[in-house]
């Protein structure tokens, strides 16, 4: 089985989503907003970060001088 990700904009726009997907009896589609895609991002794809993992890691981040 494959995974398919969608990234929408906002909770409405999720249900939306989850309901054609339900509708298509699709199996393996993700459906995330963009928080919840930071947090799995974060956690390491198994599964969202905690709280506290999360703002550990944007405070790290928003330490380390910009590379751009």
């Amino acid at each position: 089985m494959s995974i398919h990700s969608v990234v929408v904009d906002g909770p409405l726009a999720m249900r939306i989503q989850r309901l054609n997907a339900a509708r298509e009896g699709a199996t393996g589609r993700q459906i995330l907003t963009l928080p919840l895609l930071a947090a799995r991002l974060a956690g390491g794809f198994i599964g969202p970060a905690s709280q506290e993992i999360f703002q550990r890691s944007s405070s790290a981040a928003g330490t380390q001088p910009n590379f751009g």
